[in-house]
């Protein structure tokens, strides 16, 4: 616990003050790694580790990429960088934690994969349109592959005799789906994207808790640099 809460105070620090993209992964790590710590520190069982871990990077994997995600409708001058990794890796360590949690491929109950694809790959689906991130969609397709894995597992225990055609065409169905609805969401995207977000820019908490200060973060590419800002006064655009 005393190696990981100065990882954690640094993190925050270097993304606070120096905008540095991948301290909201580091701040999580140590937040991670504090909880294990102290969970059995003060239940002093080690054995319900993997128990606690499942439920914590189920839980805290979602609330940090939700939190990110309404970080990044904030009026106020926060870096995009950090935010846009927080999003992708709160969204990984939900991802991970929720198979690890509804054990999927431990025991194979219908419920645990409609548990899984209800709420994790869904919510996942649907803030990777809003805050356009590709790698939230490749987590779905993941997801929708791992699906396809298990159906064609399902069919070729009733026909073993027959379980390489079987997995042949479900996976190659699954690959066709797959296609055909990226192309049919690269029709949409732009519609689906400004739907998507106009809602999540309205159900924004930090929006209205933290109303813009008179500027906005453009642009860090590096991680180093100062942020460029924009005034915000009667629709006035012009560089600070």
């Amino acid at each position: 616990f005393l190696s990981t809460l100065p990882v954690t105070i640094t993190s925050v620090l270097l993304w606070v003050k120096r905008h540095a993209s991948s301290m909201s992964i580091t701040t999580y790590v140590g937040l991670s790694a504090s909880a294990v710590f102290l969970f059995v520190l003060f239940s002093g069982k080690e054995y319900y580790v993997d128990t606690f871990s499942n439920w914590w990077y189920s839980i805290s994997g979602l609330l940090f990429m939700l939190i990110m995600t309404d970080l990044s409708f904030c009026e106020r001058s926060l870096a995009k960088d950090p935010i846009v990794w927080g999003i992708n890796f709160g969204a990984l360590a939900f991802f991970v934690g929720m198979i690890m949690l509804t054990g999927i491929f431990d025991q194979y109950h219908a419920w645990r994969w409609l548990v899984f694809n209800a709420f994790t790959i869904v919510p996942i689906g649907i803030i990777g349109l809003g805050t356009d991130q590709l790698f939230l969609l490749v987590l779905c397709a993941i997801g929708w592959l791992m699906d396809s894995f298990r159906i064609a597992a399902l069919l070729a225990d009733d026909s073993p005799e027959a379980a390489a055609p079987i997995y042949f065409v479900v996976l190659g169905t699954s690959g066709l789906l797959i296609a055909g609805a990226g192309w049919l969401l690269s029709k949409h995207q732009d519609h689906v994207h400004n739907v998507i977000e106009y809602h999540m820019e309205q159900l924004s908490i930090s929006r209205r808790l933290l109303p813009e200060l008179g500027h906005v973060v453009l642009h860090t590419e590096d991680p180093l640099s100062e942020p460029i800002t924009t005034s915000r006064h009667d629709g006035d655009n012009s560089v600070c």
